[in-house]
């Protein structure tokens, strides 16, 4: 099942609140909390981590909105600034940091949540086209179905956390924020049955 529109553009808008999180966390760094080889190392995969995200939710973005009603120029143009915001972002050494880049991304931020509700509503609408049985069925985006797959692939009674399904997900050429696997995709995985147990190592499958 393909990636709706309305995921598109979360997963981008989600990418983007990552890498402002961890501006902000890396404005609060000391000097002396980045001295250190090992940890500046860490700190910097991190990064490029995240910037890795949001240049692989970028394109699917920027095709939804034009499909929403964006025109692609206007779209282009924002999905390419919040990038190259990101990209050009200086993360270490300076306090409250993460307020100048909010501040550039603010008003874009809008924007993709405005098409977001854009795209829900022509998806609620092409659904509420579909007879009563089918809407009552559960429709899982690929990336969903990925996830499903990759929690029932546990070994029977162990749970997997999201930091693994994120890995997971990469294997396959999947690349989302954890923000948005949070957020968006187990909380309805979890009206198919998935559920969080801690004491088991993190999310089971549905039972059988």
């Amino acid at each position: 099942m393909p990636q709706s529109d309305s995921e598109a553009l979360r997963a981008f808008i989600d990418a983007l609140h990552a890498f402002i999180a961890y501006s902000k966390k890396a404005s609060e760094l000391k000097s002396e909390d980045y001295a250190d080889a090992e940890n500046l190392e860490r700190f910097l995969k991190t990064r490029d981590e995240l910037i890795g995200v949001i240049a692989n939710t970028r394109r699917p973005a920027l095709v939804a909105g034009v499909r929403v009603g964006k025109t692609f120029e206007k779209m282009s143009d924002m999905v390419n600034h919040c990038q190259t915001s990101c990209i050009k972002h200086k993360v270490l050494g300076k306090s409250n940091n993460h307020l100048r880049l909010f501040a550039k991304l603010v008003k874009y931020l809008r924007s993709l949540s405005d098409l977001v509700a854009v795209a829900e509503s022509i998806e609620t609408g092409k659904s509420s086209s579909h007879s009563e049985p089918a809407r009552a069925q559960l429709v899982l985006s690929k990336t969903e179905a990925a996830v499903l797959s990759i929690i029932k692939a546990q070994p029977s009674g162990q749970g997997i956390q999201g930091k693994e399904i994120l890995k997971e997900l990469r294997k396959k050429n999947i690349h989302i924020a954890e923000s948005s696997l949070r957020r968006h995709i187990l909380p309805k995985l979890k009206t198919c049955g998935v559920t969080n147990h801690p004491a088991a190592g993190g999310y089971l499958p549905p039972k059988a």
